[in-house]
């Protein structure tokens, strides 16, 4: 159990090194038109979920402090507006005990056609 969470520590430590700590500002996914939201550690995962609604994945992470969870949002991109999905916009966040701890924002590419 110590390995996990020293695990789940040293990845914290990595992300905050690499500065991807930084609070992401994104429009929620469900409301395009709604303004912009700004996530800080220490917000309630209550909070987190009636400004971007329920996550498209969540996994539990074993950790000795207590319940820990990685909620991941998934939001299409086009290339051109109206356009085939051409990637995602990803949200990653640790939560635990019901608490934000971390918050990295990327995006993931699709494959081009044919490859």
């Amino acid at each position: 159990m110590k390995l996990n969470s020293r695990r789940l520590l040293g990845v914290a430590l990595l992300i905050t090194a690499l500065g991807r700590i930084a609070a992401p500002t994104l429009n929620a996914a469900d409301k395009p038109a709604a303004p912009a939201v700004t996530l800080a550690p220490g917000m309630p995962a209550e909070q987190i979920v009636k400004l971007l609604g329920k996550p498209t994945e969540v996994s539990i992470i074993e950790h000795t402090g207590g319940k820990a969870e990685n909620w991941i949002y998934r939001k299409p991109v086009a290339a051109k507006a109206g356009g085939p999905t051409t990637g995602y916009q990803v949200l990653t966040l640790l939560v635990i005990e019901g608490k934000l701890v971390i918050a990295r924002q990327s995006t993931e590419e699709l494959p081009a056609a044919g490859k």
